[in-house]
């Protein structure tokens, strides 16, 4: 999660995954609250820089236009995104989050498979796995 992310589907996915038995975990930047893109602020329970994605279950990437946007600035969200995909963990992302997954991922593909990728023609597979 970064500064501008829409919390209210977040919020909504946490509540039905903690009604089901499980243990949502929010990562940010750095482990404080951040301003969500509705003005108020979520807490963040670790920072990602400190978290590998292996050690969690699935991941979500979450949407905000100001969020995406410092999401795909930072290697740290980029690797842990990619990283998820590498091992086949179940990703979910929510709207300007799906871009986000997209770029993780081809980013990987690319370094794994040359210039040309995973050959998928440029459509957008990764969201669609």
């Amino acid at each position: 999660m970064a500064d501008g992310t829409d919390a209210g589907p977040l919020e909504q996915l946490k509540d039905a995954l903690r009604e089901r038995g499980a243990v949502p975990e929010v990562l940010a930047f750095a482990d404080s609250p951040v301003r969500t893109a509705g003005g108020g602020s979520m807490d963040v329970d670790r920072a990602v820089s400190t978290m590998a994605s292996v050690l969690y279950d699935a991941v979500v990437v979450p949407g905000g236009t100001d969020a995406a946007g410092a999401f795909s600035q930072d290697g740290y969200v980029m690797h842990f995104i990619a990283e998820a995909y590498k091992h086949l963990k179940p990703i979910a992302a929510l709207d300007t989050g799906i871009g986000l997954l997209n770029t993780a991922c081809r980013r990987r593909c690319r370094r794994q498979h040359g210039q040309r990728g995973c050959g998928d023609g440029g459509r957008n597979r990764h969201a669609q796995r």
